[in-house]
């Protein structure tokens, strides 16, 4: 039986049907789009590793896999609340956006050191793209500012 592709959160479905609708919305964010599948990514290599270790009768505790699923829905109820705003307040709100990413990418490097599936370059390795992610979208930002002002 596997245990870890059937874990549950109320009301949306299985740990593989969550990644696969935050992932549809990943790709319906117009910005920040592949920051969002980043995270996703990030959120289905915990899935990757946690099936590797159920495989080999290594459970993680139970309260590691209730923080993979708050981490699950977090993210989603994320996509969702910001997918919902009109597009000219995505914009209006993009740092504040980015910091929610930010903390979530945080939030996995927390999941990644209880289950004991970090390493520091992979750490690393986000951060860095995180902060060229955000800088490019920054540069986008102030080009939609620059067409905009002369309105």
């Amino acid at each position: 039986m596997d245990l870890i592709v059937d874990i549950v959160m109320p009301g949306a479905g299985s740990a593989v049907s969550i990644l696969s609708a935050i992932f549809q919305l990943c790709m319906e964010m117009k910005e920040g789009q592949e920051t969002c599948k980043r995270v996703h990514a990030r959120l289905a290599d915990i899935l990757t590793e946690l099936q590797k270790m159920e495989k080999a009768n290594r459970l993680p505790p139970s309260d590691s896999l209730s923080r993979y699923v708050e981490a699950l829905r977090s993210f989603m109820e994320y996509l969702i609340r910001y997918k919902a705003k009109p597009h000219y307040l995505r914009l209006l709100q993009h740092s504040k956006m980015m910091d929610e990413v930010r903390a979530m990418h945080e939030e996995v490097d927390m999941l990644m050191k209880i289950l004991n599936l970090s390493t520091t370059g992979a750490m690393m390795e986000w951060k860095q793209q995180w902060e060229r992610d955000n800088a490019t979208q920054m540069t986008n930002l102030d080009k939609i500012s620059d067409n905009t002002s002369g309105c």
